[in-house]
């Protein structure tokens, strides 16, 4: 962990108050990881004004990277903190760009809280089609790490153990794909604990969410 002054403490205590995503516990499980004292920190901020000073306190920092913007953060952020794109893989809003190119078979249900489309993560040509409209414009952006979120949106749509099960397989299998295409990605897991026993040798870390 890195050492922090009690401002710098007292800063990102604020933010935490504010506008930082609170992950209330976070597991190292990379193969090989090192005892406890030397596990990454990790900083979770999705808003616009990102403040890159006090996120460089960190070893990684998890961002919205529609809120970066097109100068990026090289010149802005400590060069020992890794930038991870906060992506959804199982649900998309519309909002997002790539929203209005997806087929309509890959569309499985409503998120109704949050206005989003669950994704069949069986369905033919989705994970081919998420690479390419998620990871790559990502990845050509200078990202090397990524936080997988709605790992278990499924559970909306798919109430029967046959229907979950193909969606776990699917998911396990999109997230193979992506260290498949990009071995170097750090992949960091928001829950998806139904897929971890096929993907945990690909995990950089596991996040679990709400957990109090």
């Amino acid at each position: 962990m890195k050492h922090l002054t009690d401002g710098t403490m007292r800063h990102l205590l604020n933010l935490t108050l504010g506008r930082i995503a609170a992950v209330l516990a976070l597991f190292f499980v990379a193969a090989g990881a090192q005892p406890v004292l030397a596990t990454p920190s990790f900083a979770f901020y999705y808003g616009k004004d990102i403040p890159w000073e006090a996120l460089g306190a960190f070893d990684v920092a998890v961002v919205e990277p529609g809120n970066v913007g097109i100068n990026g953060w090289s010149h802005r952020l400590n060069p020992g903190t890794t930038v991870a794109a906060y992506i959804a893989v199982g649900e998309v809003h519309p909002t997002r760009g790539y929203f209005q190119a997806m087929r309509p078979e890959w569309k499985l249900g409503e998120n109704a809280a949050w206005g989003s489309i669950v994704v069949d993560q069986s369905a033919p040509g989705w994970s081919a089609f998420y690479l390419e409209q998620v990871i790559k414009p990502l990845w050509d952006q200078g990202y090397r790490a990524f936080f997988l979120d709605t790992l278990d949106s499924f559970y909306l749509v798919a109430k029967t153990p046959e229907a979950q099960q193909k969606q776990i397989a699917g998911m396990a299998n999109l997230i193979k794909d992506i260290k498949r295409v990009y071995p170097d990605a750090k992949l960091i897991f928001n829950r998806g604990f139904e897929i971890l026993p096929q993907v945990n040798a690909l995990a950089y870390a596991v996040a679990a969410e709400s957990l109090f």
